[in-house]
């Protein structure tokens, strides 16, 4: 380390200490200033405020910074202290103590060996040559006696309420005592008169225990009764109060479109038909299906090559067999 006897920091860069060593030479006090030049680097203290709106817990690191120096201070959360007064809770915090340090080296104490003395003064506190004096006036006294006394009505406040909640406490206790074996009395009341009861329909009796189980209904069909749906609901709202279903049949006066009616067999004809008057069909015999058809009533059995006798008038089903096709009249 270089020291020199020249000033060379100046402004905020230019920190100060005094160092009494007045019955030491010169080159004792250079020797021994540079010593405690050493000391002052490598200890030191920095004041951290944490403040109160801070949400943070113990163990957190919180960071400030110094933007005209470009000094960062770090330090962790040591304490968190919360203060509940008249239900209202406040937070504070602590990161180290709040000091303001102020160090004196004197040349006596350096020669004889026993090291430096350095003190803090907190709070109503004073120093004076190593002696330090509490300084508390009536107004301190009088703040402590009003919050003591505070307290103490808080603390009688908080034994009534607390006698409150447990009369309360124990009144509900006993009505539950009470209620317990009114309970008790009549699940005996019913299983001494257990013969006296019948179980219905979906209705099982155990002990002094009645279950039912729910009755389940499907939605009413044209085969079944049932519940209504809400498809069913909503077509029967559509329906107007008197209104009535019209007969179709009845006041129809045709068709749509025209229909063509045919007759096919021992007699054959057609006509178009709109249904707006009786249907008129003129037909013409043919003797050779009628023959047919006589020759092969209902129930008769007749076999061909491949020739389908629908083709000559009545009815016939196609029947199975391993030779020639065979057919059923039905009609």
């Amino acid at each position: 380390m270089r020291v020199s006897h020249k000033q060379t920091l100046f402004g905020i860069d230019e920190i100060c200490a005094l160092y009494d060593y007045s019955n030491a030479s010169a080159s004792e006090l250079e020797t021994e200033g540079k010593r405690k030049l050493l000391e002052y680097q490598t200890s030191g203290t920095v004041e951290v405020d944490a403040h109160e709106d801070m949400d943070v817990d113990v163990g957190d690191i919180i960071s400030a910074r110094d933007n005209s120096t470009g000094t960062t201070v770090t330090a962790t959360v040591s304490k968190k202290v919360v203060k509940v007064e008249r239900g209202v809770a406040t937070y504070s915090y602590e990161v180290g103590s709040e000091t303001t340090t102020k160090t004196s080296s004197t040349g006596a104490a350096e020669s004889s060996g026993g090291g430096g003395h350095a003190y803090l003064a907190g709070k109503g506190l004073t120093l004076d040559n190593y002696t330090f004096n509490a300084d508390v006036d009536a107004s301190d006294l009088s703040s402590i006696s009003t919050k003591v006394e505070e307290a103490r009505t808080e603390a009688s406040n908080a034994l009534a309420a607390a006698g409150k909640a447990d009369e309360r406490a124990n009144a509900a206790n006993d009505a539950a005592a009470a209620n317990a074996q009114a309970i008790a009395a009549n699940a005996t009341v019913i299983s001494t008169k257990q013969d006296a009861l019948i179980a219905g329909k979906n209705i099982t009796l155990d002990g002094a225990k009645i279950s039912a189980t729910d009755t389940t209904y499907q939605n009413a069909t044209q085969d079944a009764a049932g519940l209504m749906s809400a498809v069913d609901k909503a077509l029967l709202d559509g329906i107007k109060t008197g209104a009535t279903v019209a007969k179709s049949a009845e006041t129809a006066k045709g068709f749509d479109s025209t229909r063509t009616v045919a007759i096919t067999g021992a007699v054959n004809g057609s006509a178009t038909w709109d249904g707006s008057s009786d249907l008129s069909i003129t037909v013409e015999g043919d003797s050779a299906a009628a023959s047919f058809l006589a020759a092969h009533p209902v129930g008769f059995y007749v076999e061909t090559s491949g020739a389908n006798p629908n083709n000559f008038g009545g009815t016939w089903t196609r029947q199975p067999s391993i030779g020639p096709n065979t057919w059923l009249r039905t009609k």
